[in-house]
């Protein structure tokens, strides 16, 4: 588990301030910042960052991508062993219509 410079602020701890720097400042309230950095003992140019680092993770996460797994690769390698395997296979296939 990671050891924090400050103790009093876990992993969980640091979550919840985030969450309340990601709110707007009119929706967390006028000077919360500052009683926040008050609070646990860091300074608000931190929780800034912490709020941009959190901003950025969601903006990225929450953007419109491509359904599915990417693939491995763009090619397909075919050897004699991928042949022997596909002629045993192809008559267990069904049909499907």
């Amino acid at each position: 588990m990671a050891q924090y410079r400050i103790a009093g602020l876990d992993l969980s701890t640091r979550m919840q301030i985030t969450v309340e720097m990601v709110l707007s400042a009119h929706e967390r309230g006028w000077g919360r910042a500052s009683q926040l950095a008050q609070d646990y003992g860091v300074s608000r140019t931190l929780l800034y960052e912490w709020r941009h680092k959190a901003m950025q993770s969601l903006q990225e996460t929450l953007q419109p991508h491509d359904p599915g797994p990417c693939p491995l690769k763009q090619s397909l390698d075919i050897s004699s062993s991928f042949i022997q395997r596909a002629m045993a296979l192809w008559p267990m296939l069904t049909g499907s219509a």
